[in-house]
């Protein structure tokens, strides 16, 4: 059990078959399936931490959890390793044409995961609110009623979000090629594949 509030969850592949968990309090754990069992190891308990995202890198099995604090921390094995980040409030860590892009409030980050560096930072003139995935690529939704789906670090295609009011959670159906936007008030709006626009009640 986290002592603080669990901000996210990330699965490996089948094969290595287990899960990590990230909270607030500045913990991760990992937990491994052994049949119907399932055995829980905590990785980091630091409380100077803010854990917001936690990302398994498919091929190595490397772990990364973004503090809000501004740190990456990197789970490698039994090693530990802390990269500072110079972007104000960090929400996650996500792949953009084979870039490893992380996201903070008011920037973004280029991190490259063999050097473990970073190698670019930049500020962005918009506040995010809340970041997902669309179409293959991280989209990041702003404070004034924009998306921006993330091509590539250098590359940023804004438009207007297709539905008042704040975004604060989204996700996407390949299956029937839907859109569903959870926004600030709780409203969720359904947007199917042929652009209807629905207001959930």
């Amino acid at each position: 059990k986290h002592k603080g509030s669990v901000t996210d969850i990330d699965f490996s592949d089948a094969q290595s078959n287990f899960f990590v968990t990230c909270s607030t309090y500045g913990e991760v754990m990992k937990h491994t399936f052994s049949g119907n069992r399932l055995s829980s190891t905590t990785l980091v308990s630091n409380p100077r931490y803010d854990f917001r995202n936690v990302f398994i890198h498919q091929k190595t099995n490397t772990i990364y959890a973004v503090s809000r604090t501004g740190v990456l921390v990197i789970l490698n094995g039994g090693t530990q390793k802390v990269i500072n980040v110079n972007i104000q409030k960090l929400k996650s860590m996500d792949v953009a044409d084979n870039q490893y892009i992380i996201i903070g409030e008011r920037g973004m980050a280029l991190f490259d995961p063999e050097k473990e560096i970073i190698v670019a930072e930049k500020q962005l003139p918009f506040t995010i609110e809340t970041t997902a995935r669309y179409n293959g690529y991280p989209i990041l939704f702003d404070r004034q009623g924009r998306m921006h789906q993330v091509k590539s670090f250098d590359k940023l295609e804004t438009s207007p979000v297709p539905v008042k009011g704040q975004v604060t959670a989204f996700a996407e159906s390949k299956n029937n090629k839907s859109r569903y936007f959870g926004m600030s008030d709780g409203m969720i709006y359904f947007i199917n594949g042929k652009g209807q626009v629905t207001q959930l009640v």
